[in-house]
């Protein structure tokens, strides 16, 4: 439950941080993003016994301090490659893990799986590809997958 707070709440401060740095389409789709993972944060704190909305206001944090959060839960485990970022969506297929699972866009320690072998609903890509993407989207940026 507590690495459930901490996911919550590491995703607001993660929008909240980049808010500077996006246009003004995408800061209004990433304002709605933010409002949903607030009320996630409050409900999932709730749950876990602690105050929903700790601070009067959250602050953002750089990309960096979000990669430490996620790597103190243990995220970084070289089955994802070097770089993993998490999305708000559920998969629908996944139904052993809680809400169905998340929905990433990851990297892998298992080339061979590229292309189109099974995933739970995730993005897989090349261990370049994730590094030259993780250059070009912030944590934070909205993402559309069709």
């Amino acid at each position: 439950m507590k690495a459930a707070v901490l996911l919550e709440n590491t995703g607001v401060l993660a929008y909240n941080g980049q808010a500077a740095n996006l246009t003004k389409p995408a800061l209004a789709a990433a304002a709605e993003i933010v409002s949903v993972e607030g009320r996630h944060a409050a409900w999932i704190s709730d749950l876990a016994g602690e105050p929903p909305a700790p601070h009067a206001a959250d602050v953002g944090a750089s990309s960096a301090d979000v990669v430490r959060k996620l790597q103190s839960l243990g995220f970084g485990d070289p089955l994802y490659g070097p770089v993993a970022f998490g999305t708000s969506a559920r998969s629908a297929v996944l139904t052993d893990w809680p809400d169905g699972g998340f929905v990433g866009i990851h990297g892998t320690n298992e080339p061979a799986l590229i292309p189109g072998h099974i995933s739970h609903g995730c993005v897989r890509l090349r261990n370049q590809d994730i590094v030259a993407l993780s250059r070009l989207m912030p944590v934070g940026t909205p993402v559309t997958i069709r």
